[in-house]
């Protein structure tokens, strides 16, 4: 039986008093991790990442909102905030070696921002290091769940945090070049993956050959290299193979107006299965929703504000199924 809100709130004293119990016993779980990408600005990733967050917090989750759009950061406006004086720029720029000092609340309780880097050039493209002292920090969190909201493109760094994250979602629109650019993603995320985790330079070089799409080399998807390295090596076949199973990613279509629009949803899911190999679980669809703009140019948050609206309650469907197989993982009440 599904709840409504209201009868999702009432559980919020309950789960309180579950999490103060774990932090008496010392046994508090890490935060669960979320990336939101997809490869192209515009899609909707960070009206996806606050509306989620939001319900996460309505539901009594703390919930940690974190804008890795390095360079585009634009999450506090969908929270209805304007945009944090310190941020991820403070922390790139050394100014600042603790993250927590640079989180801000927003108006929805147990849910905080931690602002983008768009005062400082020099995080658009951060250092290797630096990434990976974010990834430790964010782990070591004292909260329940990370939202990770990623710019567009397919740089390292949007990659890294990507494969980071334990839930992997990728927003597309119905537009051509959204779904164009969603298969480069996936692709080069899969490649990322698999260049971290094989040793071989044989592999490296041909993974970074089918990442430049301009070389010519016979590999231009998962299948591809599997099928050139099972010519090499079948134990390296087996250890590819096995980060190809284990790649999973869920998939949102969202301003969905029409019908075409909605079976796009099933459509890039057996696209990614035949010709990339890789795995793809329909997540749902949002529709398109006039209520949308409205609440970002009168800078209220929109399932806060338009809880009654279609998208309100799709995006609410979104949430139980990412959080209900979660619960069972962690045992949480």
């Amino acid at each position: 039986m599904e709840m409504s809100v209201p009868q999702v709130l009432e559980l919020v004293p309950k789960r309180a008093a579950v999490r103060s119990v774990l932090k008496e016993k010392g046994n508090l779980r890490p935060p669960i991790v979320w990336a939101v990408g997809g490869g192209k600005g515009g899609v909707g990733k960070s009206f996806v990442v606050s509306n989620l967050g939001i319900f996460l917090g309505k539901q009594g989750h703390r919930t940690l909102l974190v804008d890795a759009d390095f360079g585009g950061s634009n999450l506090h406006t969908f929270l209805g905030m304007s945009a944090p004086t310190r941020g991820l720029h403070d922390f790139f720029a050394k100014r600042s070696r603790n993250i927590g000092e640079l989180v801000v609340p927003t108006e929805i309780s147990g849910v905080s921002l931690l602002g983008g880097a768009q005062y400082y050039l020099e995080a658009a493209n951060p250092k290797f290091a630096q990434k990976e002292r974010l990834q430790q920090i964010l782990t070591r969190a004292d909260t329940d769940y990370v939202l990770l909201d990623l710019g567009a493109g397919t740089a390292f760094y949007i990659l890294d945090l990507f494969l980071f994250a334990q839930e992997k979602i990728v927003v597309v629109s119905p537009e051509p070049t959204s779904v164009e650019n969603v298969y480069q993603f996936l692709k080069s995320a899969f490649f990322r993956w698999v260049k971290r985790e094989i040793s071989s330079p044989q592999i490296k070089q041909w993974v970074d050959r089918a990442i430049d799409q301009r070389a010519d080399n016979g590999i231009k998807t998962p299948v591809d290299l599997i099928q050139r390295i099972s010519e090499m090596d079948p134990q390296l076949t087996e250890e590819v193979e096995n980060l190809r199973r284990s790649f999973r990613v869920k998939l949102v279509v969202n301003q969905v107006r029409t019908s075409k629009d909605s079976r796009l949803l099933d459509a890039i899911v057996q696209a990614c299965d035949k010709h990339l190999g890789l795995t793809v679980e329909p997540l749902g669809c949002v529709p398109f929703d006039d209520t949308v703009w409205k609440s970002i140019r009168s800078r209220k948050p929109f399932v806060q504000h338009y809880s009654h609206s279609a998208s309100a309650r799709r995006l609410e469907i979104l949430l139980k199924k990412l959080v209900l197989p979660e619960k069972g993982k962690h045992g949480v009440a």
